[in-house]
C-alpha cells in the first residue's frame, strides 16, 4: 500500500471542510431549503460502502481510520438534520431525482469494474461510482427550483477541489508506484466533470442568484441565539428556586 502523501491529505482537508460547511450552514440557519436529502443519503451510502474495510480489514493508519469515520459521522449528521431536525424546510416535491436508478447503475458498474471478487472490494468499487453520481439529485433540485443558493455553490466548489486533489493523488501514485485502479479512476474523472458542469450551471443565467454572502444574515442570528440562551438559563434558575 503506497504511503499517504500531501495531495491525499489536502484532499481530505478539502472534503472535511465541505461536509462541515454544509452541516454548520444547515444548523446555523435552522433550515435546509434547497438542499437535497437524496444527495446526502447517497453520500452516506458511498462512504459506508467505502469504509467497510475499517471493520473487516486491517486499516493502514490511525489517521485514515479517524478521517474516514469523521467524514461518515458528519455526513450522517447532515442527513439527520435534513430528515429529522428541520423537516419542514425540506422540499420533497423538488427533490425528485430517481436515486434508485443511480444505485442500481452503480451496483452493476461496481461489479463490472472491481479488481477481484470479494465483498469488501466490490463494495469499495461501488462506493466510488455512487459518490460520482451522488451530486446529481442536488443539481436536479437546483434546476427544478431555478435558483442558485450560496451554500450550494460553495459546497460544490469545495467538493470539486477535494476530488481534483484526489485525482492528482492517484496520478502521483501511478507515476511513483504504478498503483492503478481503473474503476476508481474513471469514476473520479466522471465525478469532476459532473462537479464542473454543476458549477457552470449554478453560475449561469439558467438559475436565479440569491442568498449571496451577506455577513448580516449570519451575525444578526447571534444576538437572538444569545438572548434565547439567557432566557432558558433564567427559566432554569426560577424552576430551581
Amino acid at each position: 500500500m503506497p504511503p499517504i502523501n500531501a495531495y491525499s491529505c489536502i484532499g481530505d482537508v478539502g472534503h472535511s471542510i465541505a461536509v462541515l460547511y454544509l452541516v454548520i450552514a444547515i444548523n446555523w440557519r435552522e433550515g435546509c431549503s434547497s438542499i437535497s436529502l437524496k444527495c446526502q443519503l447517497l453520500q452516506c451510502l458511498a462512504l459506508t460502502l467505502r469504509y467497510l474495510d475499517i471493520w473487516f480489514v486491517s486499516y493502514t493508519s490511525v489517521y485514515t481510520a479517524i478521517m474516514n469515520m469523521s467524514l461518515l459521522l458528519i455526513s450522517l449528521t447532515t442527513s439527520f438534520s435534513i430528515a429529522a431536525r428541520y423537516p419542514t424546510g425540506y422540499d420533497v416535491a423538488d427533490d425528485n431525482f430517481p436515486a434508485s436508478y443511480l444505485i442500481l447503475l452503480s451496483t452493476l458498474l461496481g461489479f463490472a469494474l472491481t479488481r477481484y471478487i470479494d465483498i469488501v472490494e466490490i463494495c469499495y468499487s461501488i462506493s466510488h461510482i455512487v459518490e460520482a453520481v451522488a451530486i446529481l439529485p442536488q443539481l436536479r433540485m437546483s434546476r427544478n427550483r431555478g435558483e442558485s443558493k450560496a451554500v450550494i455553490r460553495h459546497y460544490l466548489i469545495l467538493l470539486s477541489f477535494y476530488k481534483t486533489m484526489y485525482v492528482i493523488n492517484w496520478l502521483y501514485k501511478y507515476i511513483q508506484w504504478h498503483d492503478y485502479y481503473m474503476g476508481k479512476n474513471i469514476a473520479g474523472i466522471v465525478q469532476i466533470a459532473i462537479y464542473y458542469y454543476g458549477i457552470r450551471m449554478l453560475y449561469s443565467d439558467d438559475v436565479v442568484f440569491y442568498d449571496r454572502l451577506d455577513l448580516s444574515q449570519w451575525t444578526s442570528k447571534l444576538p437572538c441565539k444569545l438572548r434565547r440562551r439567557r432566557k432558558l438559563l433564567h427559566l432554569n434558575k426560577q424552576q430551581r428556586v
